[in-house]
């Protein structure tokens, strides 16, 4: 009996499994925000006193409007020891930044306002590319109506890796269960060693075996998948051998 046989009972479901990783799984609900009249100093103690990394700007009903990072004060305070910028400098765009910077004395004029924002829906693995595609450490998250209801830093997309293997294994095996045909469900083997899961067997269609990947790909905690699942029936959309036809 595999994996798949000995935890389904029934006809497969194809529902789409509740362990695919979202901002809603890891996010910060208890977020501290600031208005954009408070002071560098007031915006400094505030994350010092909590231990966190960035804080949302936002408006009277909530609405993010901008964010200051840990990185943001500090840039102020190197462009502040750098003094004031000569005349060419200040022809630059990076020159007027830095000096605008240093000049700073409230969150609207220290935050960043290239926003960029996520929904609670958003999955762990699209937040992380736009964390990365611009460069930000911290991404607030929003309702519909731009509302900050979470924030979500690195160290919390990190920790949707952190599951136990155990647990993993278990939501492997129900999605993938939930992608297949009863009878295919029952042939997949599932082993998962530090995040890394390995699927074998032999399934029916080869495009089988990628809808099972695919499903196991997408559990939270999956670092990667060994796709290991072989097929009956040949694919029928490969091409087939090369005929050139008659030559004359």
């Amino acid at each position: 009996m595999s994996d798949m046989q000995a935890s389904t009972g029934g006809g497969a479901t194809h529902t789409t499994p509740s362990a695919a990783a979202t901002v809603r799984d890891v996010m910060t609900k208890d977020v501290i925000t600031v208005r954009s009249y408070e002071t560098f100093r007031q915006i400094a103690t505030t994350m010092l006193s909590r231990g966190i990394g960035a804080v949302p700007v936002v408006d009277s009903i909530g609405r993010v409007i901008g964010v200051v990072s840990r990185t943001d004060l500090i840039a102020k305070e190197a462009a502040a020891a750098e003094g004031q910028s000569e005349l060419w400098e200040l022809l630059s765009r990076r020159g007027r930044e830095a000096q605008a910077r240093s000049e700073a004395i409230s969150a609207g004029r220290l935050m960043s306002v290239n926003l960029v924002t996520v929904t609670p829906d958003t999955g762990v693995a699209r937040a992380a590319y736009l964390m990365e595609r611009h460069s930000v450490s911290h991404l607030p998250v929003v309702d519909g109506r731009d509302v900050i209801v979470g924030i979500v830093s690195r160290s919390d997309l990190l920790r949707a890796y952190l599951r136990a293997d155990r647990e993993i294994r278990g939501d492997v095996i129900e999605a993938v269960s939930a992608s297949l045909s009863e009878h295919d469900a029952r042939e997949v083997g599932v082993a998962v060693e530090d995040g890394v899961v390995t699927l074998t067997g032999t399934l029916e269609h080869p495009s089988d075996t990628a809808e099972a990947a695919r499903a196991a790909r997408a559990v939270r905690g999956v670092v990667t998948v060994v796709d290991r699942l072989g097929s009956e029936k040949a694919d029928s959309s490969a091409p087939g051998p090369f005929n050139p036809g008659p030559i004359f």
